[in-house]
């Protein structure tokens, strides 16, 4: 950092010198930014005829001391930094760098308005982080209105906000109670195409939860109608122009009223945003939830388990079922497939494409993996590329479904006289080396050409985009997603592969949400009793398939109510119960944004 500095390093290094001989490291960092400021100070007096060289120079000097003293969270430094750079007459630092000055002096509210009055006075606009910054100072001055101001006035700068400008205020405003002014932070979230995240949605129902064990509705109406005090946001109603469903969107004020008027109408709709966007529950909010809904009136909650091989909840006697994938998860995943392939060539997306419209025609019940079946159980000296195994699995799939399935090889397997075989022993390197195939291998790939039901991925390409583009071709999504109990079967993909191995996961990553549902849904494991081998008995088959149920946030009607079950992490050993009675929202809350 000293070097940086050039003809100032003597000085820099002496002071750093003489206050590291005393031993006292922070009075050094100090003695160094003083320092600095001098010599910015003593560079910035000189002749105007270093012109615009110098100012930039001034200017990088002061950024970058702002930036150190950022760095080392020293609040004094930064502000004497800001302090010269403006009794200079400094030209106005970026908006990176405001920003950088605004997060080190958040807890100095007098300071901070001074930067943002020197900020606006400079012609620089305010972004989002900006915004940000002035939430969380506001917050934590207990100033909720000004912060609701603040985050209601983001659309009409034209800023975009993020979920990080709202969450803080949601939190407060849930401690403190003001259910109306949450719900239109709520609403304005949903216009923005936001949803609060896990931590604001159980804050907002235990705020929910808490308003309707206190019996405290007329209160709250009041509140809403502005009888009991401020509760709302002082910038007016937000409009509800994207609100989702058949009646007339509903204003913020108006839905304020409702929700206020109804707490555990809006607790149940906050359970169902849980579903819709969290498939399970961190501890913490696990346990905030099952202790605060057993104080609602009307309502049960229990920590129950879910047996493995039925479904069926210990606590309430319900079947869980296994949801698919919505429309929106299968567009997410099909497009990140063909990213995945037009990242290598557009060649290969388009042969994907072209898979697609034709695999979509057959409507397959099962796709086998076949090079992932053929080497299983062949990591050992002399093992081989099995296509006996992948015989086995395929008679085996046909007995089940009645129907033959889909097989998915690379071509090397299919086209060429000498087969590529890759096993690998334990601790050894793999294997690679080219086989002949014997004359039972020839009849059995011949059977697969001629029976119609073979699909041969070309060189270059992973086979793993077809079986997977197969399984949500195959199945209509759209009837799964309206009409559960008019869809049909979904198409399983039978393979062991994890996909953690290759460039594929990471596109698929992106949502790893959607993949998880698929991989829950879409896959069914299988195994051997022991490795296929020439002249020896044939191993037996197993197949496993998908679970009858999903380890994700479940919500049903139950008798004149609603249950939901919401899991304990990914594993599915606990499970919170939840249902309530006479719940009957009016008709026209279908104007309200969902899980709002």
């Amino acid at each position: 950092w000293i070097t940086t500095w050039g003809t100032a390093r003597p000085r820099l290094a002496r002071a750093s010198l003489l206050v590291q001989v005393r031993g006292h490291r922070r009075s050094a960092r100090r003695c160094l930014l003083q320092s600095a400021i001098s010599h910015t100070e003593d560079r910035a007096s000189t002749s105007d005829d270093a012109g615009p060289q110098l100012h930039s120079q001034y200017k990088s000097g002061s950024r970058g001391l702002l930036n150190r003293a950022a760095q080392e969270k020293n609040i004094a430094a930064g502000w004497r930094v800001f302090e010269a750079h403006v009794a200079e007459s400094g030209p106005p630092f970026d908006l990176a760098t405001y920003n950088t000055l605004l997060g080190l002096l958040i807890d100095r509210k007098k300071e901070f308005r001074i930067v943002l009055r020197h900020m606006a006075h400079s012609g620089i606009e305010p972004n989002e982080a900006t915004l940000t910054l002035q939430v969380r100072m506001l917050l934590a001055e207990g100033e909720l209105d000004a912060a609701a101001d603040i985050v209601a006035d983001a659309p009409r700068r034209r800023i975009t906000p993020k979920r990080r400008l709202y969450a803080g205020l949601l939190d407060h405003l849930s401690t403190a109670g003001r259910l109306a002014a949450a719900a239109q932070v709520t609403v304005a979230m949903r216009e923005n195409g936001l949803v609060p995240g896990e931590e604001q949605l159980v804050s907002l129902a235990e705020m929910c939860a808490r308003a309707s064990a206190r019996s405290a509705l007329a209160h709250l109406a009041d509140a809403a109608g502005g009888k009991g005090g401020r509760q709302a946001c002082t910038a007016g109603p937000v409009r509800a122009s994207s609100a989702s469903g058949g009646g007339a969107p509903l204003s913020a004020a108006e839905a304020s009223r409702r929700l206020a008027s109804s707490p555990a109408s809006w607790l149940a709709l906050l359970l169902d945003s849980v579903v819709a966007e969290h498939d399970t529950l961190s501890g913490a909010s696990f346990d905030r939830l099952s202790r605060v809904l057993r104080q609602v009136p009307g309502w049960t909650a229990q920590v129950a388990t879910v047996g493995p091989a039925d479904g069926v909840c210990s606590g309430c006697g319900a079947s869980l079922c296994a949801p698919p994938l919505s429309i929106e998860q299968c567009h997410t995943l099909r497009d990140a497939l063909i990213q995945a392939a037009g990242s290598r060539s557009a060649a290969h997306a388009e042969r994907l494409r072209a898979f697609e419209q034709w695999v979509a025609s057959r409507q397959y019940s099962y796709v086998i993996d076949g090079a992932n079946v053929a080497y299983r159980l062949q990591n050992f000296i002399g093992g081989h590329f099995s296509y006996e195994q992948v015989q086995m699995i395929v008679t085996e799939v046909e007995r089940r479904c009645g129907r033959p399935p889909l097989l998915v090889l690379p071509a090397p397997y299919v086209m060429k006289d000498r087969v590529p075989n890759h096993t690998q022993k334990r601790g050894t390197q793999p294997a690679k080396q080219a086989l002949t195939r014997t004359p039972a291998q020839e009849i059995i790939v011949r059977q697969w050409v001629d029976g119609g039901h073979l699909w041969t991925v070309p060189d270059g390409a992973d086979d793993d985009w077809y079986w997977m583009v197969a399984t949500l071709s195959c199945t209509s999504h759209d009837t799964a997603a309206h009409h559960p109990s008019a869809a049909q079967p979904a198409t399983r993909v039978v393979t062991n592969d994890s996909m953690r191995d290759h460039a594929t996961a990471a596109m698929l990553q992106l949502d790893r949400r959607a993949f998880r549902r698929w991989a829950q849904h879409h896959v069914a494991g299988f195994d051997f009793s022991f490795p296929w081998l020439a002249g020896k008995p044939e191993p037996r088959v197993s197949l496993a398939e998908p679970p009858p149920f999903i380890v994700c946030s479940q919500a049903a009607a139950a008798g004149g109510g609603r249950s939901w079950h919401l899991p304990k992490g990914p594993d599915g050993g606990a499970w919170l119960c939840i249902s309530a009675t006479g719940l009957n929202p009016p008709e026209d809350w279908q104007g309200w944004p969902s899980g709002g």
